[in-house]
């Protein structure tokens, strides 16, 4: 197998042989050639083979050196003609089966953004992407919890939720936000959303929503919560979480 072809004859080369007798290397260059070439040209029957052999890849070679590489340019090329949940499988198998890639933490936030296109309230498949997203925002805050990036992912998606009407689903997010970082922003804006999203439950539902932190967590999201109370001017509510 060339190392270098052009598109037509990488089409040609794959039409005549599906894959059938093709080595691991072959295969994997011919996956990775099909996709540069389909990028270059932007012709949807090249990127459509490209996925076809990148399937055939991953499913003959499930555990080979080159996994990581090939889920990870699989899930860009999915993700990139719009097909977002199986960018996200792709991406986080990245993340997940191999946390020392150099691939892992961008797979780990692409899963992020893939499940963020993916919540739509006219889906009925809403609450499963709602879990899925939480999912990926858990794994990239738990595997680099240094990174500042995670209390952004955090935010962002907790944000998303809330807008399209999901507070149950935005809180463990926003929360998150908060318990990271209590003196950013993002921590002070996850607090006025959820106040302004609970209205009068607000001092029983940041109770609720801090049960399971560590008390040291709990009393920072919780004066989060009074001063975003305070700031509304509901001091006699901030006063019962102070």
């Amino acid at each position: 197998m060339r190392d270098a072809l052009d598109a037509e004859d990488w089409l040609a080369a794959w039409q005549a042989e599906p894959g059938a007798a093709l080595s691991e290397a072959d295969l994997r260059r011919l996956a990775l050639g099909l996709h540069r070439t389909g990028q270059q040209t932007q012709d949807p029957a090249t990127l459509e083979a490209a996925a076809e052999v990148y399937e055939l890849y991953l499913a003959r070679f499930p555990q080979g050196a080159a996994d990581a590489q090939m889920r990870y340019a699989y899930a860009e090329l999915l993700y990139a003609t719009s097909r977002y949940a199986e960018a996200y499988d792709q991406y986080l198998a990245v993340a997940d089966r191999h946390p020392d890639s150099p691939h892992a933490a961008f797979c780990a936030e692409s899963a992020v953004h893939a499940a963020q296109e993916q919540i739509d309230p006219e889906d009925p498949a809403l609450e499963a992407w709602e879990e899925r997203l939480v999912d990926a925002v858990d794994l990239y805050v738990a595997r680099w919890p240094d990174d500042p990036k995670g209390l952004a992912l955090s935010y962002t998606a907790g944000h998303l939720l809330l807008t399209n009407d999901r507070a149950d689903a935005a809180v463990p997010l926003l929360v998150t936000a908060m318990a990271a970082a209590p003196d950013s922003r993002e921590a002070a804006f996850a607090a006025a959303l959820l106040v302004d999203a609970w209205g009068e439950d607000a001092v029983g539902r940041a109770r609720a929503a801090v049960a399971e932190l560590d008390d040291e967590a709990a009393a920072e999201a919780l004066a989060g919560f009074a001063a975003a109370l305070a700031e509304d001017g509901r001091d006699d509510e901030a006063a019962q979480l102070e």
